[in-house]
């Protein structure tokens, strides 16, 4: 989370690198982004979407409240 406060960029870095390197990740095909919980802030959002339009081999997908926030 830490990350994500002091730079939205090294977030998207980290978890590009993650998700396209880490062994641990590699069967998994879908991503479900926040099993519990919701995105906190816009540019969080628009980080994951960042991310989504990098990795294109997989499928994410979350759900949210904040529909003003996607809008």
């Amino acid at each position: 989370l830490a990350v994500v406060r002091d730079s939205i960029t090294d977030f998207i870095e980290l978890a590009c690198w993650d998700l396209e390197q880490s062994p641990l990740l590699q069967p998994y095909r879908v991503i479900r982004l926040h099993d519990s919980g919701d995105f906190f802030s816009k540019d969080y959002f628009v980080a994951w979407t960042s991310i989504a339009r990098r990795i294109t081999n997989r499928t994410f997908y979350g759900y949210t409240k904040s529909v003003t926030m996607i809008a």
